[in-house]
């Protein structure tokens, strides 16, 4: 079984370094998706550049918050990793994700539950979600790659003032949840199979607003694999006082870090000085040195 680590990173790449390091394993391979507002010259200066089971993707999409690029640059990590035609699991993480396990833990978690998808999904409407309980996201037109944020919610309310929603597919109801994800090498061939049969649902995707929050679990939760659909990322997030940005841990948060049920966490900011990811590596170093010496 592989372990194919889907990287999306716009910005601080020794963080991601790090985080790749840390990641390691016999059966993980990494493809990272660096925004294209990085130059290439700055990323060819870094080890992941170049080296055997890391793949640095040629095309590159300048992601916008909230915008479609975001999902192709998903979907072209996905399409390399499946062209490895090996079986396994494909595990979206950000630049600032880092490992609260370690590989092996990882590795003999996933293999011991082989067959689960792990994301987070609820149905549209939501409560907890703004815009028409989120489905004014996807019933209306947003330009979010092409003019800015504040001109998209300009147009969006010009739309709705005048009645102008989108016919949305009936047959396809609609669910929303976090994009990060850890799916099965068959769950997500079927997604590029349901994509290449059904491209108007692409089409109509490259215009809702945050696609990336509803893209790949509509297409997961009606599918044949929604019956093994787990309602959990394996992500530890923390989010601050209900608001759309989670929280950036430190020491503070080391124990809550320490004790989750879940593999990795985000987010993380290391410029050049972060104590909590200093200590992370040298916890999941020592985990791993316990654990080889027992099996030993």
């Amino acid at each position: 079984m592989k372990l194919f680590y889907l990287i999306l990173a716009h910005k601080n790449l020794p963080q991601v370094n790090r985080m790749i390091n840390a990641l390691r394993h016999e059966q993980a391979e990494f493809f990272i998706h660096f925004d294209a507002r990085i130059p290439l010259e700055e990323i060819r200066r870094y080890p992941f550049f170049n080296t055997p089971g890391i793949t640095v993707m040629r095309n590159r999409h300048k992601i916008n918050w909230g915008g479609y690029n975001m999902v192709r640059a998903t979907l072209g990590l996905i399409r390399a990793a499946c062209r490895k035609k090996e079986a396994g699991y494909l595990i979206l993480l950000s630049g600032q994700d880092f490992p609260i396990k370690s590989p092996a833990y990882i590795y003999d978690f996933l293999k011991e539950n082989n067959g689960r998808e792990y994301l987070e999904y609820f149905a549209l409407p939501n409560d907890n979600w703004g815009l028409n309980n989120g489905l004014d996201r996807i019933q209306y037109l947003w330009f979010v790659d092409t003019i800015d944020i504040e001109s998209c919610y300009k147009l969006y309310e010009m739309q709705k003032y005048n009645g102008m929603q989108r016919l949305y597919f009936r047959e396809v109801p609609p669910y929303g949840g976090s994009q990060w994800w850890c799916i099965t090498t068959e769950c997500a061939d079927y997604v590029l199979r349901f994509l290449r049969n059904n491209p108007v649902y692409e089409a109509y995707f490259q215009y809702c607003f945050i696609p990336d929050e509803t893209f790949f679990n509509t297409i997961i939760l009606n599918s044949p694999f929604k019956e093994h659909t787990i309602n959990n990322n394996l992500k530890h997030i923390e989010w601050v006082g209900g608001g759309a940005h989670p929280r950036t841990f430190t020491m503070n948060e080391w124990d809550d870090l320490v004790q989750s049920d879940r593999l990795w966490a985000r987010k993380f900011v290391d410029e050049g000085n972060s104590p909590v990811l200093d200590r992370l590596e040298a916890h999941i170093k020592q985990v791993s040195t316990a654990a080889n010496g027992h099996a030993k």
